[in-house]
């Protein structure tokens, strides 16, 4: 009992003096919470206008211009808060401990603040760049995604390493802790390193670009993005594939994007009864259409008699279109293909078709023996009894 009455009387104690200073200090604190109040209030409209104010020194770049208001805004917005919030502490009259405590909060929230407004900012920068590369073709934008990715990594390392050190921990021995279990480390992150050694091969490499078209043995589509673990791509079916870096460096990549142009072969079969003469004259008309069109490359055109198939004779047709382009190509091979069948009717003759004749022959019955001829019983005399 005098223990409960001496440990009361020690928390009173606290009580009293802690109440003894907020009306010591009542004029301060209300002033910290007028602070807090108005700075809350008005702090969408504060950032908003920091962030137009910083965005006009760019206002020959509306891209970056936009995308520095929209990445300042937000956190511009958290760091007037919390600003109001030191401010409501620290003229509340604190000290000692607590004190230190919240300086090292504002500084830590600060840095986080600061990192969230970089971690925004990257796109802006990446799609800048990638423009900018869009006119001078000086790198692929495939390595330009990957290195804002490797930025984004280091902004938070540098950012962690700085608040560890803000909360008076020695960075150095936390390193020197986990060189410890380095061991441990590299093969549980075996596939993540593994995948980010692979992208910067493809980095380097440049095998295919965003927006490339690529085959592989497993995987059939459009490249949108790549991280540095993984290649997104999208199928014809407009699936969305995540293909690990490790394993597409690991197979042959076809690149259809990378054709200068792109290759056709087709084959027609004529009906038997067209005549050499004929056949020679549709062989030159066809060869002088392709000729004559600008989309296909004159250069590379090649079209003969090839042989004689089961019901056809058969005429081969190569032709590289220009244009790489998959939808443009199909168009092409279209107007090509409605252009042969219209010389092969105006010629005469007409396209085969795959036929066959069938011979049936009659054979004659057998002759049965007498002996294992069926009898016949006439039973037209027998009566009704």
């Amino acid at each position: 009992m005098q223990q409960f009455i001496s440990i009361f009387t020690t928390q009173w104690g606290s009580v009293v003096r802690w109440w003894n200073g907020l009306l010591d200090n009542i004029a301060s604190v209300c002033f910290g919470l007028l602070i807090f109040i108005l700075m809350t209030v008005l702090s969408r409209k504060l950032a908003n206008w920091i962030s137009k104010a910083f965005s006009k020194l760019f206002r020959k770049w509306p891209s970056v211009e936009q995308g520095l208001y929209v990445s300042l805004r937000d956190p511009l917005r958290g760091f007037i808060i919390m600003t109001g919030i030191f401010a409501l502490f620290k003229l509340s009259g604190t000290s000692g401990g607590f004190d230190q405590f919240l300086n090292k909060m504002y500084g830590v929230v600060s840095i986080a603040l600061i990192t969230w407004a970089l971690m925004n900012l990257t796109p802006t920068i990446t799609k800048v760049t990638i423009k900018l590369n869009q006119k001078n073709s000086q790198s692929s934008e495939v390595a330009i995604r990957f290195v804002a990715n490797i930025m984004k990594l280091v902004i938070v390392s540098i950012a962690v390493c700085i608040i560890i050190s803000e909360l008076g921990y020695n960075i150095n021995g936390i390193i020197t802790g986990l060189g410890l279990g380095g061991l441990t480390l590299s093969l549980a992150a075996k596939n993540a390193a593994s995948n980010l050694f692979s992208g910067f091969e493809i980095v380097s490499d440049r095998p295919f670009d965003i927006g490339d078209y690529i085959r592989t043995p497993s995987v059939e589509g459009t490249v949108e993005d790549m991280t540095m673990r993984s290649t997104r791509i999208r199928t014809l079916d407009d699936l969305l594939i995540v293909m690990p870096n490790s394993k597409l460096m690991d197979e042959p990549i076809t690149n259809f994007s990378a054709m200068g142009k792109r290759f056709t072969k087709t084959q027609i079969g004529l009906d038997y009864d067209t005549s050499n003469y004929c056949m020679r004259r549709i062989i030159r008309q066809i060869k002088a259409m392709l000729q004559k069109d600008d989309k296909i490359d004159n250069g590379r055109i090649s079209i003969a008699f090839t042989g004689f198939g089961e019901s056809s004779l058969d005429i081969q047709i190569i032709y590289f279109t220009k244009t790489t382009n998959y939808d443009e190509y199909l168009k092409v091979n279209e107007e090509v293909n409605f252009r042969i069948r219209d010389i092969v009717e105006q010629n005469g003759s007409s396209f085969a078709y795959p036929c066959r004749s069938l011979y049936v022959e009659r054979m004659e019955e057998p002759e049965v023996p007498p002996e294992i001829r069926p009898e016949v019983v006439d039973n037209s005399s027998e009566t009704d009894v």
